[in-house]
Formats: C-alpha cells, sequence, structure tokens
C-alpha cells in the first residue's frame, strides 16, 4: 500500500496541531475528569448559532467545578463570563445580568456573548437556571449550582417598530415614515383601522382586500352598528409604492384611519444582516416612534424546542 509523502503529511498534522491549540488560552497541565471537559478545545467548535446547543456540557461541567469554591451564584455567573471571554472564538462578552430568586430550577441569569461569523458580529444570549440536585453522602440536603437553562439569538434583519395614531393618523402618514428608509418592510400590521363599511358589504370588501397581492392573508372586518367597521389587517413589501398607492385609493373611498394605537400597530423593517441592534436604536430614537423591538429565536438546552419571542 503506498504512503502519503511526508511533505504533505507534515503540514496537515502541523494545522490540526495549531487549530487544537489556537482554541483555549489556556491549557492547564492539573486537570480533574470534570475539568478535562471543560478545558477542552471541542468548546470553540460550538460557537454558532446552529451549534450552541453542543456547548452545555462544557458550561455546565464548569460551573459544578467552580462550585467547589463556595462562591455565591452571582459570583458564578460573573465567573462564567470571565471563563467565556477567555475563548478565543468569542470576541466580547459583556457584563453579566443576575436576576434574584428564591426559587428552586428558576432563572438565575444571563450572559450575552458575541463571536464573529464570517465578518458579522453574532450575538448570543446564555441563560442560566438553578438546579438542585441531591448531595451524594446524604440525599435529603439538597445542593443548588447553576446550570445551562436556554440560550436566544437575534432573528436576522428584523426590526419591530410600533406606531400609535398620536402620530400616524392615516396611511399617508405611516407611508411618509416607511419612505424615509431604504428597508424591506416584512409585514404592516394593523389592528386598529377604521372605515366606512356597510353592514351588508362586509363580505364582499373581506374578499376584496384579501385578493390583493399585498395581502398575504384574510382580512378581518368588524362591523358595529351605527359606528365605523374595524379592519384588522397585515400587509407585506409595503415599501413599493404601487402597492401604497392602491392601499390610499381603497383607504380614501372607505374614508379609513387609524383609531388608537400601542402593540396592536407594528411595522416590521428587514435591515442589514447583524446591524439589528443599530437600526433599533435609530428607530427608538424617532420622534414619532414610541416603541422597538427586536425578535428573538430561542432553544432550549434540555429539550431543543424552539420558539420564537422579541425583546424590547
Amino acid at each position: 500500500m503506498k504512503t502519503k509523502p511526508t511533505f504533505i503529511l507534515l503540514p496537515l498534522l502541523l494545522a490540526l496541531l495549531l487549530g487544537t491549540v489556537a482554541c483555549d488560552k489556556e491549557n492547564p497541565n492539573n486537570c480533574d475528569e470534570i475539568c478535562l471537559i471543560f478545558e477542552s478545545n471541542d468548546f470553540c467548535l460550538y460557537v454558532s448559532i446552529d451549534e450552541f446547543h453542543n456547548t452545555a456540557p462544557f458550561i455546565n461541567s464548569y460551573l459544578r467545578h467552580i462550585q467547589k469554591d463556595g462562591l455565591s451564584e452571582e459570583e458564578q455567573l460573573q465567573e462564567l463570563a470571565q471563563w467565556l471571554e477567555s475563548k478565543p472564538s468569542i470576541v466580547r462578552v459583556e457584563d453579566p445580568v443576575f436576576e434574584i430568586s428564591w426559587q428552586p430550577q428558576s432563572s438565575i441569569g444571563y450572559i450575552r456573548l458575541f463571536y464573529d461569523d464570517r465578518g458579522i458580529e453574532r450575538e448570543i444570549e446564555l441563560h442560566l437556571r438553578r438546579v438542585v440536585r441531591p448531595t451524594p453522602n446524604d440525599p435529603t440536603v439538597p445542593i443548588y449550582h447553576l446550570g445551562a437553562s436556554y440560550y436566544q439569538w437575534i432573528r436576522a434583519r428584523t426590526v419591530i417598530v410600533h406606531f400609535s395614531s398620536r402620530f400616524f393618523r392615516t396611511f399617508d402618514d405611516v407611508f411618509d415614515f416607511i419612505n424615509e428608509f431604504d428597508h424591506e418592510v416584512a409585514s404592516l400590521m394593523t389592528n386598529e383601522v377604521r372605515g366606512t363599511i356597510p353592514g351588508d358589504s362586509v363580505s364582499y370588501f373581506r374578499s376584496y382586500l384579501s385578493a390583493k397581492p399585498y395581502v398575504p392573508n384574510t382580512a378581518m372586518i368588524q362591523w358595529l352598528n351605527n359606528a365605523p367597521a374595524v379592519i384588522s389587517i397585515t400587509m407585506v413589501n409595503m415599501e413599493n409604492k404601487e402597492y401604497q398607492a392602491d392601499w390610499l385609493k381603497f383607504a380614501a373611498a372607505r374614508g379609513v384611519y387609524i383609531d388608537g394605537g400601542g402593540m396592536r400597530n407594528a411595522i416590521t423593517f428587514l435591515v442589514l444582516d447583524g446591524k439589528e441592534r443599530e437600526w433599533k436604536t435609530i428607530f427608538e430614537t424617532h420622534e414619532k416612534i414610541f416603541e422597538t423591538q427586536i425578535n428573538y429565536v430561542n432553544l432550549s438546552f434540555l429539550t431543543r424546542n424552539m420558539v420564537s419571542g422579541t425583546s424590547l
């Protein structure tokens, strides 16, 4: 059987060796079994949104290791943040947020860490919980320590902006705001819109609106006797000037106006990937906007169930 030339094998071995050493800044000589887990260079292989659930064994082994030092839960959180920051695969770590709770199995706090994803700084928010297990020598005495609970990350490109009728009375106002920016509009959701729609025409107008190319779901119209009907509708791609003009034509004919506001009226913008927090700040400083949100996705370390959420 032929063997590979030495001049090919040596660079490969050297690359593997350098890759292994480069992953961790410290490689202690004296490690117990738990220490060998959390000091393993494999941790760096999983610092990404798709693979971060695989870091749970490393994180939990480190937390069990420092628990022997008699640290408080807040101190353990601080130590964990410093340990994470020591990993070259992590660009930076923000100060951990500690949440006081006396309930077993409850959330204790979170650490926000950042890593480089091909030139884009990604954010992962690691949440910790209180873990309760029996003392080995006396099962009736519980031991409390921290453990990885779930992590969440920003849904790429999405920033949600909420508006009210205080500054947005008509859809001309809404579209003027949208046109201030060069962003796609993933959705424009309104649940506080009123218009003049006769009771015997509700079905017609529901079908009429739902057939629009920018209305992906069935429009909801609630007719009220002797009062303007309430229209709940979600529109997409409303940066499109033709779509705007078409909706304004309907709004003018039916006397449509925005009534009320709060969380029930929202624009979801698609911004540059990795610039979600930056645009959130820009939107929330706008004089006509009272609240903005970033869309988060959560994944449990325990069940690996993925859910969506929002963060103010």
